[in-house]
């Protein structure tokens, strides 16, 4: 495995501010098209399903193959930051961006619109890792944390709000008009990356960064490795874990991956330096923030697919159950940058994990539950632990890689997009095994919630191990 690189000022990081807060901005704005993008198809999957005279799985895909998509680009993004400036690259994903929404918003071919999604999900790939690498080196130390914070807002409130604003949105004007916003919101975001985002070297130098190749066997096999796993897990609520569509993708995946580790380790120059596992810290919040994602997208597809198929009830009352946790991601995103920069990683990621354990309690026997407002109540306190989760760990795992930092951001959200569509995939193949094939069950979806509280107490536990007390490494 590659050399760890030392954390010094010498190598750790770019120049701070470099990008600066409006261009900072832009780029939170476009990544927050990106969240919303990822569980917006959610809430209007039903109404998808009856236009275009699909199944449930077959509709699955138009969210699993978004995730299947970002694990294939994020692995690369690692490589197109040592060679690519920031706003090249962020110019890049809004174009990808506006033309699959475009495709999604004029069609009415399940075919097309399945490639709108991959377009979206080529520019979230691009975008995600992106930010992150933004917030944690183009900033002085002090304010790396605050800048995670409101970077949450991307990761934590934008989806959260996405379903919400989907049903309104589809009540008020139609399914297709919610993407119509978005497209709108990408033009406007070209308009002002190309004003307030200056062109900066690459992360590792413009003379550095212009003779490196990219490996194309290791894109081989990171596409084979990531591809094949998402896709099994994604085939896995059509077909079942036993069945062959399920199985064989999955043993194709673990072979490519294992190939790509292997030969990650021996080539000069890597695509993705896996030597960013050495750091322990690294390797525990991958696993949380695994478990937590585990724990947490499935539920915004449950949610609704509960409330429209079993319930009867409309997108807009679908959505407006989880609009508590839009207010929670709004007011703890930011708020839990500020604290850590303040307390400490522990005591916010501690006091998360409890509420997010406490609210997925609270809709253990969601299956039996009818009172929509209860059901918001339950959200909304799962909202604030995931909202005071995931960038306060992602935080305390990547803010120690130095120069590897785009390395880490790329690994850290390739297998966070494993975990997205593996729990996905189980909490729909749980809560969809009624009659006729597929339909979402009360007893379906109580199973899936129980195993929602697995992952939530699998992040609780390891928050109390691992996280320890130190504000900043």
């Amino acid at each position: 495995m590659q050399e760890m690189p030392k954390h010094n000022a010498a190598t750790s990081l770019r120049s701070s501010g470099r990008i600066g807060i409006p261009g900072f901005v832009v780029i939170l704005l476009g990544t927050m098209l990106g969240g919303l993008s990822q569980t917006q198809m959610n809430t209007v999957l039903p109404n998808c399903m009856e236009e275009l005279g699909i199944t449930v799985g077959q509709a699955q895909w138009l969210v699993n193959i978004y995730l299947l998509v970002l694990g294939i680009v994020i692995p690369i993004y690692a490589f197109l930051a040592r060679r690519y400036t920031t706003k090249t690259l962020f110019s890049l994903a809004l174009v990808l961006f506006a033309l699959g929404t475009f495709f999604i918003t004029y069609t009415d071919s399940f075919f097309w619109m399945l490639g709108g999604r991959i377009f979206q999900g080529c520019a979230a790939g691009i975008m995600f890792p992106l930010s992150q690498t933004v917030a944690l080196t183009d900033f002085p130390p002090e304010k790396r944390a605050t800048m995670m914070g409101f970077l949450g807002l991307a990761m934590g409130f934008a989806p959260n709000i996405g379903p919400t604003l989907a049903g309104a949105f589809a009540v008020a004007w139609g399914w297709r008009s919610s993407f119509i916003f978005l497209l709108v919101c990408c033009i406007l975001d070209i308009v002002l990356a190309r004003v307030c985002i200056h062109a900066t070297p690459p992360l590792t130098g413009e003379a550095k960064g212009k003779t490196e190749k990219l490996d194309i066997p290791s894109v081989i096999l990171s596409t084979i490795g990531f591809g094949g796993i998402l896709a099994g897990f994604s085939n896995l609520s059509s077909y079942g874990a036993a069945d062959v569509h399920c199985i064989v993708p999955c043993l194709i995946g673990v072979i490519g991956l294992c190939l790509f580790v292997y030969r990650e380790n021996h080539v000069e120059n890597p695509m993705l330096h896996l030597a960013v596992f050495k750091d322990r810290d690294f390797t525990i919040g991958t696993i949380m923030i695994c478990a937590l994602f585990c724990a947490f997208i499935g539920v915004t597809l449950l949610i609704p697919l509960y409330v429209q198929e079993v319930l009867g009830d409309t997108p807009l009352q679908s959505g407006m159950v989880l609009f508590p946790g839009v207010i929670a991601a709004l007011i703890i995103n930011p708020l839990s940058g500020w604290l850590m920069s303040r307390i400490g990683p522990r005591p916010i990621v501690c006091t998360s994990s409890i509420l997010l354990v406490v609210g997925t309690i609270g809709l253990l026997y969601l299956g039996n539950m009818s009172n929509l407002w209860a059901m918001a109540a339950w959200q909304g306190v799962r909202a604030f632990g995931i909202s005071g989760l995931i960038m306060p760990i992602s935080t305390w795992s990547l803010e120690q890689l130095g120069m590897l930092t785009a390395d880490g951001t790329s690994v850290s959200n390739a297998i966070r997009q494993i975990a997205s569509a593996m729990g996905t995939a189980t909490i729909v193949l749980l809560s969809s095994e009624g009659i006729p094939a597929g339909a979402v069950t009360a007893q379906g979806t109580n199973e899936a919630m129980a195993f929602s509280l697995a992952m939530s107490l699998v992040v609780a536990v390891m928050a109390f191990v691992f996280v320890d007390r130190k504000k900043n490494h």
